[in-house]
């Protein structure tokens, strides 16, 4: 990860642990994008760390904001209510924050970090990850290659040999692979 994306979010959390005005969803979103070209390096669950830092009263009108109904108070409190009394194992997280942005690159970030390339791509690419691809992810520029050279390095670290289609499909290029070689 480029250096400067780590210090960015460290002195944004000191700034914003003391100035919650401060706090920038956009960019704390965009520094944790970033971040997934440096796995296996923990950079990624650094500023994720440091996000939990960050007051949860913002986070959560971030969420509200994201949400195109609006409720009265207390359909609010019913819902705070119903949330916490389901377990916190049903509820998807990325360590304290439930926010769904951070939720799905969490989840990307362990199935790299996990060396699970190939469910990487499958997930990567899925209707249920397409807000992220494009309103994140798509504003990260060179992403998927970025994550390919993190691939490439976990695989270079793994494998004495490895078989072109094998390696394709760790890189997300199986259906260009396949074409190239006909």
């Amino acid at each position: 990860m480029v250096p400067d994306t780590l210090a960015s979010l460290r002195s944004g959390s000191h700034s914003y642990q003391f100035n919650p005005t401060t706090f920038n969803y956009p960019i704390v979103i965009s520094l944790l994008a970033k971040s997934l070209h440096a796995i296996p390096t923990p950079d990624f669950n650094l500023c994720l760390n440091l996000l939990g830092e960050a007051p949860v009263s913002i986070l959560q009108e971030k969420a509200s904001e994201q949400d195109d109904t609006t409720k009265d108070e207390a359909a609010q409190q019913q819902d705070a209510q119903a949330s916490a009394s389901t377990s916190t194992s049903q509820q998807p997280s990325a360590g304290i924050l439930t926010d769904p942005t951070i939720v799905k690159l969490h989840h990307l970030a362990m199935l790299l970090s996990s060396s699970r390339y190939p469910t990487f791509w499958t997930t990567y690419r899925s209707e249920e990850f397409e807000d992220v691809r494009n309103q994140v992810l798509e504003e990260v520029v060179d992403f998927e290659n970025g994550v390919r050279k993190v691939v490439l390095n976990g695989t270079a670290g793994a494998f004495k040999s490895i078989s072109k289609k094998r390696l394709a499909t760790y890189l997300g290029l199986d259906g260009e692979f396949a074409q190239a070689s006909q």
